[in-house]
């Protein structure tokens, strides 16, 4: 690396000389001003830089160090977003301490700031002082006011003859497929005439997986590759109520293609529409994929992999936030098991729900108690259960001769 140092009284002269010298794109390791010394009369003050050349792929290099630095910066901004509101909670008057940490809590469950401040605000208002210091009342009352705002609504029957063309969009890997077969599972179940259509052209891979489970829950399934197809596909199975379609997993970024299942949604007269979304995407993302995707026609959303994310606050952000109800959420893989319909109480309960160890252990007692031992027991009983042990026995022989005595004194 070409080093080189330049003294200028000058700084923007110095910047410019260096420019000239070793090209616009000179990386710049140090500057300094340097004064003169009082001893020495022709010692004048002056700025010096040491610069050297760029190396080879700078640019490269300058670019993943710029898209690093927007990424803290991003993240520097949503940490102090969050301590604003944090501390905006805080200063607000009768803020207890269950509150903030409940506040808090939602925070890290990925929750809007502002939305889990209007909850917990809402929460304060409604319960009384002594109810504010208590964890569980909050809780509570933080749920209703979350039941009330979430908007969720099951699917509306839809008239006409002929059967209901259920199409799920989304995205490839969102659990379109899983989905799918739990929602055509179920109505079988139910006993109804149900059959798959299969029009996801993009993989064929996943499409002989889908054949394979289709046929492993005895539903039958129709693989597509057209329009005319789809026509047929629909006109075989016009004895079925429902028939529920697969489609590729476009990006709705993907306009022209997107444009293309629009028309093939359009060959259905009687249909519904729903967008799979995964809990974890981000928020953000979930509100542009709903305004991607709405030009098909959505009834509705599917929240997929509630199991998986530990920020069901964005889901739940969502269905505050979105004029597209929520109608299923999809909790795990077994088919048609982990499928749900979304009510607010589900939301909720999704919201707050606790882990399997949390559930398991129970309130050990104030550190004085020790539970007694039990049969299968082989450690030593502690001795403090044990002097509690004597002193039961005690009062229960005290007690003993206290009735014999009285029932002499009555009998004589």
């Amino acid at each position: 690396m070409n080093t080189k140092v330049f003294r200028n009284r000058d700084l923007g002269a110095a910047l410019a000389q260096v420019g000239r010298e070793l090209g616009p794109d000179a990386l710049i390791l140090d500057q300094r001003y340097v004064r003169g010394a009082a001893w020495w009369p022709f010692r004048r003050p002056r700025w010096e830089i040491v610069a050297a050349e760029a190396p080879e792929g700078n640019d490269i290099a300058a670019g993943e160090a710029i898209e690093r630095l927007t990424a803290e910066v991003a993240e520097l901004k949503e940490r102090l977003t969050h301590l604003i509101s944090a501390a905006d909670l805080v200063r607000l008057p009768r803020t207890t301490r269950a509150l903030s940490e409940l506040y808090d809590l939602l925070c890290r469950k990925g929750m809007l700031p502002e939305l889990a401040q209007e909850l917990v605000l809402a929460a304060r208002e409604e319960l009384s002082a002594m109810a504010r210091e208590q964890p569980t009342l909050v809780q509570g009352a933080v749920r209703r006011h979350l039941e009330q705002r979430v908007n969720t609504r099951p699917p509306r029957p839809v008239a006409g003859s002929g059967p209901l063309v259920v199409f799920l969009f989304g995205q490839s890997g969102v659990g379109k497929t899983t989905t799918l077969l739990k929602l055509a599972a179920r109505q079988a179940t139910l006993g109804r005439q149900v059959a798959l259509i299969n029009a996801d052209m993009e993989r064929p891979a996943a499409r002989l997986e889908t054949e394979e489970l289709a046929r492993a829950l005895s539903l039958p399934i129709t693989s597509v590759e057209s329009r005319i197809d789809f026509e047929e596909a629909i006109a075989s199975h016009y004895n079925k109520a429902a028939l529920f379609v697969d489609t590729p997993g476009y990006s709705y970024r993907d306009t022209r293609h997107l444009r293309e299942l629009a028309a093939l949604v359009q060959l259905a007269t009687r249909r519904q529409s729903f967008l799979v979304v995964p809990c974890s995407t981000p928020l953000e993302e979930m509100h542009r994929a709903i305004a991607g995707y709405r030009p098909l026609g959505l009834d509705g959303l599917i929240l997929s992999k509630a199991d998986e994310s530990e920020s069901l606050g964005i889901a739940l952000t969502l269905a505050c936030e979105s004029d597209v109800p929520v109608a299923y959420i999809s909790t795990g893989r077994h088919i048609p098991d982990d499928l749900e319909a979304a009510t607010p109480e589900k939301l909720g309960q999704l919201l707050f729900k606790e882990r399997p160890e949390q559930t398991l252990r129970s309130w050990p007692g104030p550190r004085w108690y020790r539970r007694p031992p039990l049969p299968g027991d082989n450690h030593k009983v502690p001795t403090l259960w044990r002097n509690i042990e004597k002193e039961v026995a005690s009062c229960e022989e005290s007690a003993q001769w206290i009735n014999a005595g009285s029932g002499a004194a009555y009998a004589s």
